[in-house]
């Protein structure tokens, strides 16, 4: 099954909502967008620009965002209600480095 915007999105808007702070590490996500990567791969994106990294989780943690460019720390701390509601959420890290 190939998985689109509209079948991700829990809004019904069509449109993943991704958040960034308009930092120099968040250029690969906005130059994404601007290049037509996401609609090549038949995903509706709208980037969201925010005022920081709490933003960013209180957005992620109510709803308001589906996805975010954020600091590696940012899901553990959402995970483990650190400053924030808890919220499960999820990285791309991995915990352990049993393969090197």
């Amino acid at each position: 099954m190939k998985m689109t915007s509209s079948s991700l999105n829990k809004s019904g808007s069509g449109a993943l909502r991704v958040g960034f702070v308009p930092l120099v590490d968040c250029a690969p996500l906005v130059m994404a967008h601007e290049l037509g990567l996401f609609a090549r791969h038949g995903l509706s994106v709208q980037l969201s620009r925010e005022l920081g990294w709490a933003t960013i989780r209180d957005k992620i943690i109510y709803g308001e965002l589906d996805a975010a460019h954020a600091p590696a720390a940012l899901p553990f701390a959402a995970n483990f209600g650190l400053g924030s509601d808890q919220c499960a959420s999820v990285s791309g890290l991995r915990a352990g480095f049993t393969d090197l």
